[in-house]
């Protein structure tokens, strides 16, 4: 899937993904910022200066983070996270899934599963991302412990958001959402090349919620 296509998902669906009808839900808008990014000694002293912008658009900020080493842009959304990694180095380099983490607010650290990975295998090891030097990935990303399996006639796989609410039949149902103001969350992704894993912490929090008017639609 090209990020373009992940860019519209994220900033058109997330907000409104799994939670059935989507005519009757009322949605609230997250602002959600990245703050840093944590990188080991070795990455800085090789690979130089570190720089954050944000790319805003009529339908979504996009934060892009970029050394000599990696670009990543980031889409966070109060479902998942959305983001492209392009690797400009000279060699190949991996992510690996297995060692990446998603820290919650209360500084829980969760495992991570992405796309393409089932709901049913999200406890079990996964491969690691190749991307080739120039090359770049889209993908995205939330806990594990997001998901969860429902039984009975009405069952199945369920999975929450990474901050709740965010849809519901209500404005009224939406207000606890602004207690998430001033919360921070973390996404270490584990980049190994020519055999050295270099952990980068991308560290997000949420500036701001915009709830719809009571009688929106």
């Amino acid at each position: 899937m090209k990020f373009n296509s992940i860019l519209k998902i994220t900033s058109i669906s997330l907000s409104i993904m799994f939670v059935g009808c989507v005519g009757t839900y009322k949605t609230a808008k997250y602002d959600i910022g990245m703050e840093e990014v944590e990188r080991p000694q070795n990455v800085q002293k090789r690979y130089g200066e570190l720089q954050i912008t944000k790319q805003d658009s009529a339908d979504v900020s996009k934060y892009v983070y970029e050394d000599s080493l990696i670009s990543a842009t980031w889409i966070p959304g109060p479902a998942k996270f959305a983001f492209q990694l392009k690797n400009k180095s000279d060699h190949s380099m991996k992510i690996i899934w297995d060692e990446a983490a998603f820290v919650s607010p209360s500084g829980e650290s969760q495992r991570i599963m992405h796309k393409g990975v089932k709901y049913i295998n999200r406890n079990e090891p996964q491969s690691p991302t190749v991307i080739v030097r120039g090359g770049k990935v889209s993908d995205i990303v939330f806990p594990t412990n997001n998901v969860s399996y429902v039984s009975g006639q009405y069952g199945g796989w369920r999975e929450t958001g990474i901050f709740e609410p965010y849809a519901e039949t209500s404005v009224e149902k939406l207000k606890p959402a602004k207690d998430h103001i001033g919360e921070e969350v973390q996404v270490l992704l584990p980049l190994e090349i020519q055999g050295t894993v270099n952990e980068y912490i991308f560290s997000f929090k949420v500036h701001d919620v915009e709830l719809p008017e009571s009688n929106s639609n």
